[in-house]
């Protein structure tokens, strides 16, 4: 049920990270993240989760990879997304998995370092080798710690 998980969401980031969603912001957010997974459109997906970020209180200490790693997650699964996150693969750990109809899409998260390093430590790790035969996105994220969000992505296409 949709109302449901976005409700259970909707109350573990405000207790959790001090976000406070009114249920319309939480299903735009959501419903965005879903359109640009749907329809391949990284650029949407990222654009999302930078809004559903961005609303983290001020008052909340976030420092570290995994706080963010989390949050992300926290408005996947909120928004009826099928990811993991910290999921092992044979080079590594991905940060966050994403799987819809054959299409896989491998983030890589880091703070205060560039999007063009994460992205190229899912390349270096060949952390897509698992999923042959699937189309591929491999993402690479910077959070600027200072502004408290996603900075910056970049992203390349595997098959």
């Amino acid at each position: 049920n949709i109302d449901a998980g976005s409700g259970l969401t909707r109350m573990l980031m405000e207790i959790n990270y001090g976000i406070d969603y009114s249920q319309q912001q939480l299903r735009d957010i959501s419903r965005n993240m879903r359109k640009g997974i749907m329809k391949e459109d990284v650029d949407l997906l990222m654009r999302s989760l930078q809004e559903g970020i961005g609303q983290i209180s001020y008052r909340v200490q976030v420092e570290k990879e995994r706080t963010y790693e989390a949050i992300m997650m926290g408005l996947l699964i909120g928004g009826q997304i099928k990811a993991q996150a910290e999921r092992e693969v044979s080079g590594g750990i991905i940060d966050i998995l994403i799987e819809n109809n054959g299409v896989v899409y491998i983030i890589e998260l880091k703070v205060d370092r560039s999007a063009k390093e994460a992205l190229e430590q899912i390349k270096e790790r060949r952390y897509y080798e698992g999923f042959a035969g699937k189309k591929c996105y491999l993402i690479g994220v910077n959070i600027d710690s200072s502004k408290r969000n996603i900075s910056e992505w970049e992203y390349e296409v595997v098959n």
